[in-house]
């Protein structure tokens, strides 16, 4: 994030109004994959979210009975996260923590083969920065699954040199407040080594309450991953697919540029 701009990670209050709309039916999809693709002995109750934000699948996913941990880098998402469950008296409660991507089993949070289902969508493995992290956090994950359980990637593959720029707007409302958020995707143009292997994203947010409008300007990168390179990737890391699918669960055959959910299992 650029020095001294205010984006949506840096308000948990904001990011969540944003990412609510779509929660219920994301979390029933998980609920359907977990059904379709998990083997686990039922010892082993935990779901985890690697850079959960403000928790709002785990809290989702309580409500239909599911023990959830969650972990985030940035303190003031966890904060949010822990009072939101709190506050709504959940049984079982959700637990949440700070922690990055590369380090987080046996810190308390999360201990070693006690996880049944982990999921870490739209993207947002992307910003682990360098092949190496990502490797790095391949083995925490190993180390977190039990036996029978199963890792949910969510991630967009690029070609390089032929993806052109891109668009999203994204609206959410909560009492009198309304975010609304336009994001812009610059891929680089070629792969021309590993300086190279980003993507730009420029974000801006618009919040109207009551007392007037404010808008806020970030700009963040993403690594970028062809199917060659992603394939690589998990074959060094040693990790299996099971499957590619869709948000509710369906087969669906990736054709990059495209995004898909990735069904991992360690080897």
């Amino acid at each position: 994030m650029e020095p001294g701009s205010i984006g949506l990670y840096n308000d948990a209050s904001v990011y969540d109004i944003l990412h609510a709309p779509g929660t219920r039916e994301e979390a029933e999809g998980l609920l359907r994959m977990h059904d379709r693709f998990v083997t686990a002995k039922a010892s082993a109750k935990l779901w985890l979210e690697p850079a959960c934000g403000t928790g709002r699948y785990l809290i989702r996913l309580a409500k239909k009975g599911k023990r959830g941990v969650g972990f985030d880098i940035d303190p003031g998402m966890v904060e949010y996260a822990t009072a939101r469950a709190k506050r709504l008296k959940l049984s079982p409660r959700p637990r949440f923590g700070v922690a990055s991507m590369e380090s987080f089993v046996g810190d308390g949070l999360v201990r070693p083969g006690s996880v049944r289902l982990a999921y870490n969508l739209i993207n947002t493995i992307r910003h682990l920065e360098s092949d190496d992290a990502m490797l790095g956090h391949f083995e925490q994950m190993r180390t977190a699954l039990a036996p029978g359980g199963v890792y949910l990637v969510g991630i967009s593959l690029t070609v390089y040199g032929l993806e052109p720029p891109s668009e999203d707007v994204w609206e959410g409302r909560r009492g009198r407040t309304t975010v609304r958020q336009v994001v812009n995707f610059v891929p680089p143009v070629a792969n021309a080594g590993r300086a190279r292997r980003t993507e730009r994203v420029f974000s801006h947010l618009t919040i109207r309450k009551p007392s007037g409008e404010e808008d806020r300007d970030s700009t963040y990168t993403l690594r970028t991953y062809d199917e060659g390179q992603w394939t690589k990737l998990l074959k060094r890391a040693g990790w299996s697919v099971l499957g590619v699918i869709d948000e509710e669960g369906d087969d669906v055959k990736l054709t990059a540029p495209g995004y898909g959910i990735f069904v991992l299992s360690p080897e």
